[in-house]
């Protein structure tokens, strides 16, 4: 246990300087402490050499890069547009308007996920029923008219995914799911099949 005596408190708020803290200070000297090998501002003497101040880099400033057109890649740069990266891989839920759209990488990506599922097996079922629907809203017709990925195979020849829409059935006033259409991707190529049921 430390004691510090009324006069040492003294001694330390008389030898600190007052500090206003409304007092601006800019960002490139924040955090700055003057070097030890140096005599107070106080003590020197009208000649005395001020020493350098030191240059810290500044996180905000951006780093100065060449980049040749080859390094960019058409879609590098979509996040800060508002197109997120998006492989929509087979394991995650699906649930949109439309079928999933996926550019040259994303369908690499998928493409290489699938594969890395397949390794060990002849082919993959990945089913999402429609119980897991209510994971999401706490009633499906809330989503009448859109998508749901309800089941992707993943074989030797390809992947084939099964949408079904959400649809409310009249008579009984309850939803349903019904067969919508199915995507083939091939492992061959950059292009994919969409057969409408």
């Amino acid at each position: 246990m430390v004691f510090i005596t009324t006069n040492e408190l003294a001694h330390r708020n008389c030898s600190a300087p007052a500090r206003d803290p409304r007092t601006f200070v800019p960002s490139n000297e924040r955090g700055r402490t003057c070097p030890h090998h140096t005599a107070p501002l106080l003590n020197r003497t009208p000649n005395s050499p001020v020493p350098p101040v030191p240059v810290y880099p500044n996180i905000s400033t951006p780093s100065r890069q060449i980049v040749s057109e080859e390094d960019i890649c058409p879609r590098q740069f979509d996040h800060i547009v508002g197109m997120p990266f998006q492989p929509f891989l087979p394991e995650d839920t699906y649930l949109a308007k439309a079928t999933p759209t996926r550019n040259s990488e994303e369908l690499r990506i998928f493409k290489q996920h699938c594969l890395y599922l397949l390794q060990h097996c002849s082919d993959v079922h990945i089913d999402h029923l429609f119980m897991d629907l209510f994971k999401v809203t706490p009633h499906p017709i809330m989503f009448n008219g859109f998508l749901w990925k309800y089941q992707t195979t993943i074989t030797n020849e390809g992947i084939l995914e099964d949408y079904r829409l959400i649809d409310l059935e009249h008579p009984t006033e309850s939803t349903c799911l019904s067969k919508q259409c199915t995507v083939f991707y091939s492992w061959e190529g950059n292009s994919y099949t969409v057969t409408l049921i």
